[in-house]
């Protein structure tokens, strides 16, 4: 009663974990981005380097057919693997900077019934992790866990007091990013356990809960960030879409 086999290359397998195992920290920005463009190339190697059994969905050229119809170019042969990591370092560089102190809650909103129309105003009692990355030359040099009973004693109200309480403890943090456990369960559920479903509406779902701050959250907000929310999912993709997917048919 198998459902999927796949089928890997030993030598392909064991050169990832040596490369990633070999990787020193602080981690060279250089390194890491030479890394996930191999990993990346590894993934559109579909048929060549790997294989899967039966073919997903979404490797029919049928499916792929009828997609490009509507608009949408997904071919996941063809995933730009040298520009995606182009792409990520440079938007981390320009919008966080080489610079600077990047605070992350991971919150839990299914612990807290929100009556408030605000979804951040309880922040401080769904809040799970808060992790504290410290970049310097456009490298992690440091990680730290900050400690709840520091910094959220009190409900948070307004993010500009909360980055300055921050800011006052553990030096100038330039960015806070809320994000929800639900959202980082469906991001994995989407994009690594069900990939390869073509299951256009639960994707598109898991995109609209970027739009929700309750889910999503960047302080103070950057302009894709602002351009996400004001943009609809559909409209959204198809400017975003060009970029990771190479256009060139060879």
């Amino acid at each position: 009663k198998i459902e999927k086999l796949v089928y890997l290359n030993q030598n392909d397998i064991i050169s990832f974990f040596s490369e990633l195992f070999n990787l020193e920290f602080p981690i060279n920005k250089n390194n890491l981005k030479l890394f996930l463009q191999k990993i990346l190339f590894e993934f559109r190697s579909f048929d060549i380097r790997w294989k899967m059994i039966p073919t997903p969905t979404i490797y029919k050229t049928f499916v792929r057919f009828l997609i490009r119809i509507l608009g949408f170019n997904v071919n996941l042969r063809k995933i730009s693997h040298w520009a995606i990591p182009e792409l990520i370092f440079n938007f981390i560089d320009t919008y966080f900077g080489l610079n600077s102190k990047i605070l992350v809650l991971i919150t839990n909103g299914k612990k807290f019934k929100k009556s408030s129309k605000k979804p951040l105003s309880n922040l401080n009692k769904i809040i799970e992790n808060a992790i504290l990355f410290e970049i310097e030359n456009s490298s992690i040099i440091k990680i730290k866990n900050v400690k709840e009973d520091d910094i959220f004693s009190n409900i948070i109200s307004y993010m500009d007091i909360f980055r300055a309480e921050l800011s006052y403890k553990y030096g100038f943090v330039s960015r806070i990013v809320i994000i929800d456990y639900y959202l980082l369960k469906k991001l994995l559920e989407v994009l690594v356990f069900k990939f390869s479903q073509f299951s256009l509406i639960k994707k598109l779902k898991v995109l609209k809960l970027f739009k929700k701050e309750e889910y999503f959250y960047i302080y103070p907000e950057i302009e894709p960030y602002k351009l996400l929310k004001s943009k609809s999912i559909i409209s959204f993709l198809k400017i975003l879409l060009p970029i990771l997917i190479d256009k060139h048919e060879f």
